[in-house]
């Protein structure tokens, strides 16, 4: 939002799911100096996996889910994720 709206910022920090959204954000554009990403999951479709296993979320809220990862993100495919993880260790001194 702050970005949107042109007041710029000093860099930016995710947290978990956040650090992926973060790194994809950057994957896709987003220019930034600074990034700092907290425990970011290297895979995110083992993550949410993980995620609805651990809180024994239904069946039919697992695809919605899924479908809502799938269709906000670009992240259907798995090569995507491999190619973030490498765009960000190549632009960040990795």
């Amino acid at each position: 939002m702050v970005l949107a709206h042109g007041w710029g910022s000093h860099g930016l920090v995710g947290h978990s799911l956040g650090g992926a959204a973060v790194s994809l954000a950057m994957h896709q554009g987003l220019k930034s100096s600074r990034a700092v990403l907290l425990a970011p999951p290297a895979d995110v479709f083992l993550f949410s996996h993980a995620f609805v296993e651990h809180l024994r979320i239904p069946p039919r809220a697992r695809d919605v889910m899924r479908q809502n990862l799938e269709t906000r993100t670009i992240l259907r495919d798995r090569e995507v994720v491999r190619r973030t993880v490498e765009f960000l260790q190549e632009g960040l001194g990795g």
